[in-house]
């Protein structure tokens, strides 16, 4: 007498393999039994972690065929870190997330493993809350972190003025330092942008548009 084993190995390290026996002759009725256990009718052993078995077949006679069987664990991919990048203005989609993992076959994802890619980085984001997985081949998913990019505050420019006295006199002036928004020193312009500076207030204006 005699059995065949058909086994799946552990993965992810969650106690799932599995190892089934199909015996060959034996009287009456066969039980079974692991590591030297109690005897059960069922051929099947199941929720078993990496290791070394000892399988015992046993017939109504009380013969007994033992073999051994070792099953291993397919590991998860194991996360190192993530980068990320802020878009650089509100409503700009040019922020980024790079996540580094260790493994192989590693997949990646930033919607909580609904989808998955093959690189390592993702562009062209918009600021939100991006929840970072990764998976490999075995089929073993590893949350990691959940990631909130966020663009500045929108500028919003918040003007005064004072005019020029008279018709041809250079007095007026543009105060633009109340206006909001932005990251870090905001710079001034009153010609569309084509020059600027960090100081908020335009003094010894003529009367003309701005």
């Amino acid at each position: 007498m005699s059995f065949t084993s058909i086994y799946i190995d552990e993965s992810c390290g969650n106690s799932n393999g599995s190892i089934t026996l199909t015996p060959t002759g034996g009287n009456g009725l066969v039980n079974y039994a692991l590591n030297a256990g109690t005897f059960q009718s069922s051929p099947s052993f199941t929720n078993l972690q990496a290791g070394s078995y000892a399988l015992t077949m046993q017939d109504v006679n009380s013969c007994t065929y033992s073999s051994n069987v070792s099953l291993i664990n397919l590991p998860s991919p194991i996360f190192d870190s993530v980068h990320f990048i802020n878009p650089t203005c509100d409503g700009n989609t040019d922020g980024s997330i790079e996540i580094f993992a260790n493994g192989t076959a590693v997949t990646y994802s930033i919607d909580g493993g609904i989808t998955y890619q093959n690189s390592n980085s993702f562009l062209n984001l918009d600021s939100g809350v991006y929840s970072i997985y990764i998976n490999n081949a075995n089929n073993c998913v590893v949350p990691c972190l959940v990631d909130t990019l966020v663009a500045p505050s929108p500028l919003s420019i918040v003007s005064s003025f004072t005019d020029a006295i008279c018709k041809d006199s250079c007095n007026g002036a543009i105060d633009l330092s109340l206006s909001i928004g932005g990251v870090g020193v905001l710079s001034y312009s009153i010609d569309s942008g084509a020059t600027s500076n960090n100081n908020a207030i335009f003094n010894n204006l003529c009367a003309g548009i701005y």
